[in-house]
């Protein structure tokens, strides 16, 4: 695994293109869809498009409404759209992956809906913020925990294992359980973390310049999120009407 590291140039603008083109993919299918969509009709647009950009898709999790609180992974069914739904395309090419995790809700969510999406994303927030060359994964996790529990969910964070590297590994979290496994400059970071009832994963590309969120783009909304490192603009919830 560490022989993948660090990345070329090439690699770096590789994991950038395919972050971009995941982020473009789930605006416009999340921009098209309409409530009344089974789950596998929405995960056969995600596949469609991804076909179109060359993209092979090693994951793809579409859940609506109550499964998406039901279930860490929601695999689609022919459940049937309604108001809320996450869209997770892991997408690879060239062998480099981008794991992005999307939330649409038609019409203003309910509080615990925003809420929870709000959580996730302030977590994710400050794990790019933590990402530095020799942090310890160890120590990211430790700081997990204890947001989680300063905003009201301190045992979220053992429903799903929360993150570590990836790139031409879909994504490998047993970092965070090695006292020494420390990050590095020029990798590929997944976080995948997790609310009941919401999720937040992008892509974060480590590099001297600091931690870039990869898959963000345009028309997917951003909040700026504040961070005791910093300021983190994050892909936000798609509310539509």
């Amino acid at each position: 695994m560490d022989l993948h590291y660090p990345f070329s140039d090439l690699e770096l603008r590789r994991c950038r293109w395919i972050g971009q083109a995941s982020n473009a993919i789930l605006a416009r299918v999340a921009n098209d869809l309409k409530p009344g969509l089974s789950e596998r009709e929405i995960a056969a647009r995600l596949l469609d498009e991804c076909a179109h950009e060359d993209l092979t898709l090693d994951v793809l999790i579409v859940g609506a409404d109550e499964r998406v609180s039901r279930y860490q992974h929601p695999p689609p069914t022919e459940n049937r759209l309604k108001r809320y739904a996450l869209l997770h395309p892991a997408a690879r090419r060239w062998g480099l992956h981008a794991n992005v995790t999307r939330l649409l809700h038609f019409g203003e969510p309910p509080e615990d809906i925003r809420r929870a999406a709000s959580v996730a994303q302030t977590v994710a927030a400050n794990v790019a913020t933590m990402l530095r060359p020799g942090a310890r994964f160890a120590d990211i996790l430790v700081e997990q925990k204890r947001i989680y529990a300063a905003l009201g969910y301190a045992e979220e964070w053992r429903n799903h294992f929360q993150g570590g590297i990836t790139g031409y590994t879909l994504a490998d979290p047993t970092r965070s359980l090695q006292p020494e496994a420390r990050a590095v400059s020029d990798q590929a970071y997944d976080y995948f973390v997790t609310i009941t009832g919401a999720k937040a994963e992008e892509l974060f590309l480590l590099t001297d310049g600091g931690v870039e969120v990869a898959s963000a783009g345009p028309r997917w909304p951003l909040r700026r999120i504040e961070t005791a490192r910093g300021a983190v603009e994050y892909p936000d919830m798609l509310v539509r009407d």
